[in-house]
């Protein structure tokens, strides 16, 4: 089982190279979308990092292959063996619940975080 999913993602992964860069062509000429992951700082992405665990499974890891490991939704499903709509469904809900989280916590992790870093 572990050997035929890891070969799924392979297969993937090759595919979505070709794929990414379709995207940012496409991104280029279109309008701008939500904020990309990449576009966080290195400490708001460590933040939704940590909050992600406090997702419920399927959005942590339908949330994971979008945004972490690039991949679309239609690969999601057939990984996942769900419908594309229901995994539309967790990224939105994964997304909200993240939101929430990052509006009412980032500036108290944020200075939680500078306390560590002067107690080294």
């Amino acid at each position: 089982m572990a050997s035929a999913l890891n070969y799924t993602i392979d297969l993937i992964e090759a595919k979505k190279l070709k794929q990414r860069k379709e995207r940012e062509i496409a991104k280029k000429q279109s309008a701008p979308e939500a904020q990309s992951i990449a576009n966080f700082s290195l400490e708001q992405r460590e933040f939704i990092q940590e909050m992600m665990f406090d997702l419920n499974q399927e959005e942590f890891l339908v949330l994971y292959l979008r945004y972490w490991r690039d991949f679309n939704t239609q690969d999601i499903a057939k990984l996942l063996n769900l419908n594309e709509q229901k995994i539309k469904e967790y990224l939105e809900d994964g997304m909200t619940n993240l939101q929430k989280m990052y509006s009412s916590s980032f500036s108290k992790w944020k200075e939680n975080l500078k306390a560590r870093m002067l107690q080294l």
